[in-house]
């Protein structure tokens, strides 16, 4: 299921349908009306679920962008070899989708601050603070936060190295053809009757390319995975968004 068919981002927006026509729905003019001192308490609250629903689906948005990025072709400069040019384009690629791909848990714990209302600063508002939180606690929304966060684990480390200690980031080993080729390629060559280098080439490409394959369908799965745990996040958060939006509405 898509992040916007789920029943929590389409009440919200409902809910602002009423008072905001769809094409002020933006980020940006939705971040223009809550400098707003003179909107109400309520208009506000929504405004703030939507936001922070909207960077959940932004976030998977980009997700697949760069999946769809890595499966392209490129054509390769001039003396580059087929498996270094595949290779390459994995890893540029594979150190964009670490930081988003950890950025999942932010916007989770942003979107439940605003949808429980609980008045945390964007520089408050973390994993660490909302675990111990009373009402986070109440809401019974921590054994999905938690499942988030082991979700995130796994690229946490290459995303801080990238970040904060700007290094570069490897592939996973499992990626890389590190094991040497056992073909004779002097046979091949007199087979083909082809260059020895062109083959091997050739062959290195190949096995590249198949790893490249993998490496698409694993990160999939694995998308797949941490998106479920968000729906499951929404659907939680669906009875207190439309408690606390009716508490406004009195």
């Amino acid at each position: 299921m898509s992040l916007v068919r789920t029943k929590l981002y389409k009440k919200i927006k409902i809910d602002l349908g009423e008072s905001v026509p769809d094409e002020e729905l933006t980020s940006i003019r939705i971040r223009s009306k809550l400098k707003d001192n003179s909107i109400t308490y309520q208009e506000r609250y929504k405004l703030n679920s939507f936001l922070s629903c909207r960077s959940c689906v932004q976030t998977f948005t980009r997700l697949k962008r760069i999946r769809e990025m890595m499966n392209r072709s490129l054509y390769r400069r001039k003396g580059e070899s087929k498996k270094k040019r595949v290779r390459d384009w994995m890893a540029y690629n594979y150190q964009i989708y670490t930081v988003v791909y950890q950025s999942v848990l932010e916007v989770a714990v942003l979107l439940a601050n605003a949808v429980l209302d609980l008045g945390y600063t964007s520089r408050q508002c973390n994993y660490w603070a909302l675990k111990e939180n009373r009402r986070v606690k109440a809401s019974k929304i921590n054994s999905t936060l938690h499942k988030l966060y082991d979700d995130t684990l796994k690229h946490r480390e290459a995303k801080n190295k990238l970040v904060h200690q700007g290094k570069s980031i490897s592939l996973p080993l499992e990626y890389k053809n590190t094991k040497k080729m056992e073909v004779d390629f002097s046979v091949l060559t007199q087979d083909f009757g082809s260059d020895e280098m062109e083959l091997r080439e050739f062959f290195e490409g190949f096995i590249a390319e198949k790893q490249k394959l993998q490496f698409i369908r694993d990160l999939e799965l694995e998308c797949n995975s941490i998106e479920s745990n968000i729906e499951k996040l929404f659907e939680k958060l669906l009875p207190q968004y439309i408690k606390i939006h009716s508490f406004y509405k009195e």
